[in-house]
């Protein structure tokens, strides 16, 4: 939105076209990659040595991690099912920030 005057607003909406196959493979391989790190701190998480023996700052980060990546996977899995149901409105709210 750009403020034009004190009483006026100007919206300027852009549709983009979308390539559906290239975001798909895209969102595919982002999902891969982040189970991976799912998984990974998954088991970080549930080794009993680690959680006895590292700083509580470090299994708070990795706690923090997790759950950023767990919503991460959420948007991916959502986006995809836009992209099969014929949505192209993928959004980039699903890119990884990492």
């Amino acid at each position: 939105m750009r403020h034009v005057g004190p009483s006026v607003d100007l919206r300027l909406f852009h549709e983009e076209k979308v390539d559906v196959e290239a975001e798909r493979s895209r969102l595919e391989r982002d999902k891969v990659k982040i189970e991976q790190q799912l998984n990974q701190l998954e088991r970080q998480l549930a080794n009993e040595s680690f959680l006895s023996k590292a700083p509580e700052d470090v299994v708070d980060s990795a706690k923090r991690r997790h759950a950023e990546l767990a919503e991460q996977h959420r948007k991916v899995v959502e986006s995809l099912e836009r992209l099969r149901n014929g949505d192209s409105r993928s959004g980039n709210d699903a890119r990884p920030t990492a």
